[in-house]
């Protein structure tokens, strides 16, 4: 009779001890999944420059976000407006979601293949980066990444 003593004690402290080991682990899961990256960038709009830059938006901008959108890069993007901006706050939010980082030979390829997309050079396009100077101003750029709860 000792002897089943001695192993109903081992058997319950083996139980006890895996019942530990799980709670633990099921309170060390994170409660979220890690989902796509958002990038907003907080657009200040020049006095004056409101539709000049609305129709490059519509143009130019949302030429590529589509093009982009098509060819798998980017899983969305949207076009924000701040209806009640307090001093310093961006007029515009620019959101761009992606799923994954590309690595910089990737990166390097699909600037490649939107630069013949849009039938364009490095040159016009530094230009027209130039050109916005006037319409618009970075204000902000930050990088979200969506947590989706479980």
């Amino acid at each position: 009779m000792k002897n089943y003593g001695k192993m109903y004690k081992y058997a319950v402290a083996v139980v006890l001890c895996i019942c530990s080991v799980h709670a633990v682990a099921q309170t060390d899961e994170l409660p979220y999944t890690a989902g796509n990256y958002w990038e907003v960038s907080g657009i200040e709009v020049m006095p004056g420059q409101s539709l000049n830059y609305a129709n490059h938006l519509a143009k130019q901008w949302k030429k590529y976000m589509d093009f982009a959108k098509k060819k798998g890069w980017i899983v969305d993007y949207k076009v924000l407006a701040n209806l009640h901006p307090r001093e310093g706050e961006p007029d515009l939010y620019l959101v761009t979601v992606f799923e994954k980082w590309v690595s910089n030979a990737e990166y390097d390829k699909r600037y490649d293949e939107y630069v013949a997309y849009m039938k364009t050079t490095n040159e016009e396009l530094e230009e027209q980066s130039g050109e916005r100077v006037v319409m618009r101003k970075l204000k902000s750029d930050i990088l979200l990444m969506e947590y989706t709860l479980k």
